[in-house]
């Protein structure tokens, strides 16, 4: 049965940056009037009844950033479209990807040459790339695991990495053979994790033209098929292009490696008959359902795979903090009211910028944390437009583990809790200009209780694990010995925590916890830097991420200046 594999005919810098901003600020963020209120209302309200609005809309659709269609597709017995309808509701039918596209979207319009705009784009097209697929079979497959498994086979035969020609011919390859009738010349191979013997091209004059993957580099050097003379070349270009194309943007963020991570997992499950993990949110949109968006499917889809749920939030982790540092650098002077909305559907928090966000030396966690305990609304959330009003809806609670809950899984995962730390990144730019401060209401005294929980259930973690570790070792001695000195003296002292190695040295623990993944940002104080600079390697900085699901965490040694990249969020003033 015929596919297609690339669906994607415009670049996603221009449609977060043009098309979607342009709807979410207009047809989209207003109740339509009676006549806008048909299955053409969006066409009639954008006023362009041509196929292009149409186009656009259903490849937004498609990529997951509209929760519902807002254009009827052109299948037969297709219902009217339920993202117009919420429209006519008074809600806006986003995604939180959707929320995050549109505010990097507009952050471009205002600030272009912020580098951390880059930095957003290349990890929200780590995103949507994955929304991109076909089914075979019955089954779904992400088009992007198949390319980087082909590009994986020839850079490993090639010993080097593909170059940008390399692989803008490698792109009309795959998608080619994808989308005919030998498609399993790469589908069988990927599933079977074998070697790819051959591809091919599909050329504009009918004919088809069959090679080996490894001679690919000797098609592209000797030139004899040019790079436009293949069918579908548009689809390989905005795949393709080297700085603008979906997958290459990809391939630089840290977005690759949950790609490759996920190769691995798909290909088990396809050969155990399984379905894709992200087959509830390709389903919906195939069936042009309503689509409950990624972020709120991905997260419990990956948790029985540790690496893949760590990947992914690592890279959720990166894109919230760029895109957090690339809003701090807008400023607004009339702001329309999703561009607030949209920020508080990300962060499940008050915007950027305000005073909440500071964080102090008490507080243990970044607000988001805070938002989660509380309860922020999920993905699949609309915000209320009736009125340009911001209402939302009511939203799940996420519970903090009990005392006994962590203990229980301490016993039954003790040697599996401890991970190595993140790959260091290179160090994030942050712009120099700052956007322009917004009041807000922030109820202290509750924002204080909450963090003091997280930070609590945190730290209660790693002292069972201390004592139950060292129990384990034969060093019931040492574990008799382990202190949580916060709890017991008082905050102050720089660490939470005093524990023992096995051989009896001490060292000094200090633990910062959230309910999201482990690159999630936090403070840490001028006192803490102090003593673990006094410490030295004695001290440990321990990060517990995803408390609320399935706690882990890492640790980092000696000195907090040496081993994190610190950012100053606040000042010590005096009068002069």
């Amino acid at each position: 049965m015929a596919v297609n594999s690339q669906f994607l005919f415009f670049y996603i810098d221009e449609l977060v940056k043009h098309h979607w901003v342009d709807w979410l600020e207009g047809p989209l963020a207003k109740v339509p009037s009676e006549e806008h209120r048909g299955e053409r209302g969006f066409q009639l309200a954008v006023g362009d009844t041509g196929a292009g609005p149409r186009t656009r809309a259903g490849e937004a659709y498609q990529l997951g950033i509209l929760s519902g269609r807002i254009v009827r597709p052109r299948i037969a017995g297709a219902s009217f479209p339920s993202g117009w309808q919420a429209v006519i509701e008074g809600r806006v039918p986003s995604t939180k990807l959707g929320y995050y596209s549109y505010v990097i979207g507009r952050a471009l319009r205002e600030n272009p040459s912020d580098p951390n705009l880059d930095r957003a784009l290349d990890c929200l097209a780590s995103i949507l790339i994955l929304h991109i697929g076909f089914q075979s079979d019955g089954r779904w497959f992400n088009t992007v695991l198949l390319f980087q498994y082909a590009n994986n086979q020839l850079s490993s035969y090639l010993g080097r990495q593909l170059n940008d020609e390399e692989v803008r011919y490698l792109a009309p390859a795959v998608i080619n053979t994808l989308d005919s009738e030998e498609n399993d010349l790469l589908l069988d191979r990927y599933v079977a994790d074998l070697p790819i013997e051959s591809l091919r091209f599909d050329l504009n004059d009918g004919k088809s033209l069959h090679f080996d993957l490894n001679g690919l580099p000797d098609i592209v050097s000797d030139k004899k098929v040019g790079i436009n003379d293949f069918q579908k070349t548009k689809a390989a270009l905005f795949w393709a292009n080297p700085s603008r194309g979906i997958y290459m943007r990809a391939a630089r963020s840290r977005g690759i490696r949950l790609i490759q991570e996920l190769i691995k997992v798909d290909q088990r499950l396809a050969q155990s008959g399984e379905s894709n993990l992200l087959n509830e949110v390709l389903d919906s949109i195939q069936n042009n359902e309503n689509n409950p968006g990624i972020f709120s499917v991905a997260e419990d889809a990956f948790t029985d795979f540790p690496g893949l749920l760590r990947e992914w939030q690592d890279l959720e982790a990166e894109l919230f903090d760029a895109t957090n540092k690339a809003v701090e650098a807008v400023d607004l002077d009339t702001a329309p009211p999703i561009w607030l909305a949209s920020q508080h559907e990300i962060r499940g928090s008050v915007p950027a910028g305000s005073d909440d966000e500071s964080g102090s030396d008490e507080v243990d966690e970044v607000e988001a944390e805070t938002a989660a305990i509380e309860g922020s609304t999920t993905a699949t959330d609309e915000v209320s437009i009736a009125s340009g009003t911001q209402e939302k809806k009511p939203s799940k609670k996420i519970e903090l583990p009990t005392k006994e809950a962590l203990r229980e899984f301490i016993e039954s995962e003790l040697d599996e809790i401890s991970e190595a730390p993140p790959v260091t990144a290179a160090p994030t730019e942050v712009s120099g200009k700052k956007g322009k401060p917004r009041a807000t209401q922030t109820d202290f005294a509750a924002k204080e209780a909450r963090n003091r929980k997280l930070g609590e259930a945190g730290e209660y973690f790693v002292f069972q694990y201390e004592v139950m570790k060292l129990t384990a070792a034969g060093r019931v001695d040492l574990a008799k010995r382990v202190k949580w000195v916060s709890k017991d003296i008082g905050d102050g002292l720089g660490y939470d925590i005093r524990s023992f190695d096995q051989d009896g040295n001490e060292v000094f623990l200090e633990v910062k916890t959230t309910n999201s993944g482990r690159a999630t940002p936090f403070f840490v104080s001028n006192n803490e830097v102090a003593v673990s600079e006094e410490k030295g390697d004695s001290y440990r900085l321990v990060r517990v991420f995803n408390l609320s699901k399935k706690p882990r965490f890492f640790s980092l040694t000696g000195s907090l200046s040496e081993v994190l990249q610190l950012e100053a969020t606040s000042y010590r003033a005096r009068v002069l």
